[in-house]
This record gives structure tokens, sequence and C-alpha cells, in this order.
């Protein structure tokens, strides 16, 4: 785990992109401002880019734009290795956990959100990091890690269903005590947020409710953009969809799991059709997971492992020579610009 966070980490670091994407000025500037409770919804997040801005601006003195994409790129690492750890979990055998990792790692979306300014990545952190603790059966500290998660992004509840999903599989019935426990570390945190800001946690502007609300749904564009949006992720690594078809019946139980996380986020992605779904980072690496299946049984057949390992070297052959790896254009001179 510590070897794939420090290569993460260095490759994350070589290929940062200092442009503010998306809705991360807003979120600087509320930082700056330490206004917090404009858009509520992701308090956890502007708490931890304070924290974050303060060290890098006293110590390296950079600026805020370019904190917010190093504390991607420690999120990013970070979650690289507990991919490692919660692959190795579900999917049995180290060699399986090295492959979910190193895909997960190189996928586009994780790349892009690792190295750019984006808030996701430090939400999937916490996520995936409650999972593997559940797993573990640390109930108390999963709990705590999920509420961190929606502190930064309430989106993380489209996730929720892990837990009890699991624990089916696990005992074969609900231990209602380990539920219990998850659900009291989780709730004595979130709790008390949620009664203070419950009104735009729900209806305000990045509300869950205000989705149901001011998008409407559109399975048209979804079913025009996902398959964009999945292919720009894994590239030639959609090829290993094939032989996972032939092993879904030896992995029900995973597969089960990984439709529990990854059927809620479907309704969401259904509303943002246009936004790259770059919210959806947690079922990429229940993607991640399945690509391995469909590798493992791939390997099996009379091609064996070095044929498997075809789309994974094509997929990341085609994001160097796209620039996507190692653009080395940091894009520094936007805060010029901005300025």
């Amino acid at each position: 785990m510590l070897v794939l966070f420090v290569a993460s980490f260095a490759l994350y670091s070589l290929n940062v992109d200092f442009t503010l994407f998306g809705d991360a000025a807003l979120y600087a500037d509320f930082v700056l401002l330490k206004n917090f409770a404009e858009i509520p919804v992701h308090f956890g997040y502007y708490a931890i880019l304070f924290v974050v801005n303060a060290f890098m601006d006293g110590v390296f003195h950079v600026p805020i734009q370019e904190s917010e994409v190093w504390l991607n790129v420690l999120a990013g690492a970070l979650t690289v290795g507990i991919a490692y750890l919660l692959g190795g979990e579900l999917l049995g055998g180290r060699r399986d956990a090295l492959l979910c990792a190193i895909i997960f790692a190189v996928s586009g979306r994780v790349f892009t959100n690792s190295t750019s300014s984006e808030m996701y990545m430090l939400q999937t952190l916490f996520v995936l990091g409650s999972f593997y603790c559940f797993v573990r059966e640390r109930e108390l500290v999963a709990g705590l890690l999920f509420a961190v998660a929606m502190l930064v992004s309430t989106l993380s509840v489209f996730a929720i269903l892990f837990f009890p999903a699991y624990e089916y599989q696990r005992s074969k019935k609900f231990r209602w005590d380990v539920m219990f426990r998850l659900a009291a570390a989780a709730l004595a945190v979130y709790l008390p947020f949620f009664v203070l800001y419950a009104h735009p946690l729900l209806f305000g502007i990045r509300g869950l409710l205000a989705i149901a609300s001011n998008y409407n749904m559109d399975p048209l564009a979804t079913v025009r953009n996902f398959p964009l949006y999945q292919f720009k992720a894994f590239t030639f690594l959609l090829l290993l969809l094939v032989p996972l078809l032939f092993a879904i019946r030896q992995n029900q139980k995973f597969i089960f799991i990984a439709l529990a996380v990854a059927l809620p986020h479907l309704y969401v992605i259904v509303k943002l059709t246009g936004e790259d779904n770059v919210f959806i980072l947690n079922t990429d690496f229940f993607f991640a997971c399945c690509l391995v299946l469909g590798w493992r049984q791939f390997a099996a057949s009379p091609l064996g492992n070095a044929t498997a390992a075809l789309p994974l070297v094509f997929h990341i052959c085609l994001y160097l020579a796209a620039g996507t790896i190692h653009g080395f254009h940091p894009n520094r001179e936007y805060a010029v610009d901005m300025r």
C-alpha cells in the first residue's frame, strides 16, 4: 500500500493542473471569506481546505487554487492505497487487489480529479475508507468516516447501501448491533450539523431534494453521454467487460454489493447529464473491481495473463500519446489571468 501511495503521489504530482474547474473557484472564495454556510452541503470540504490552505500558504506561499490541487493529489494517492486494501478484502488475493488499485489509479475520472481542483476525490477517500473499516468490522470508525464524507458532499448518501448489502452477504442476516454502532457513530457527527442546516441541505442550491425539483430526468441524454464519459475514463479497459460476462455467476456476491452502490447513483446520473459524472468516483472503484474480475476470467483462458494485460497497456499508452499523462503543463499562469 505504501508503494502504491508513493507511486500515485509522484504520478499525480507530475500532472497537476492548477486551473480552477467547475465550482472550485466558488468554493475557494468561500474558504477565503470564511463563509462556509452559504452552500453548506460541502461544509466539510471548506473546513479541510481552510486548514490545508493555511498550511500551504504559510509554509510554501502558494495560492489557494494550488492548495486545492495539492489536497486532491494527496487524497488521490491515499485513495489508491485504500482501493488496494478494500480490493483485497472484496476480491481476495494481493494480485487482484494490486490490479484493482492500478486500474483505479489510471482511470480517467480518478486521474483528472487527483490532479485538478474539483472536490470529489476527498469525498471518495472518506467513503472508501469507511467501507474498508466496515469490512474490517470497525463500525465506529466506519461511521465517523462516512459522516465526514457526508460533510464533504451530501452525494455520499447514494453509496450508503454498501453497508447493509455487505453485512447481508457477510452474515446472511442483519446484525442489528453492528448496524446500530455504524449509524450511531455517523449520526453523532452528522446529525447536529443536519439539524442546524436542514433546509439548505435538502432544498438549497445543492440540496438533495433540490435535485428532484430543479433538474428533470433525461434518460436519452444519459444514454448519449454516460457511455462517452465511461469510455473516456477507461478506454481499452472496457474490453474486460466481455470476459466479465462469463464470470458473473461465480462472483454473484460481489456483483450484488457493486450494484447496491451503483444503482442509487443512476438517479443522479439521469438528472445531471452534462457534468461529466465527476461525482461517481465511488462507483468507479467497483467498476475497476469488475474489470479485474474480467481480467481474472481472461487470464484463466488459454490466452493467459499477457493477453489480459493488453487493455491496461493500451489504455496507458493512449493517455501518454494524448498528453493526458505527463502533459507537464500545470497552468500556473492561470492565477495571473484570474487576477
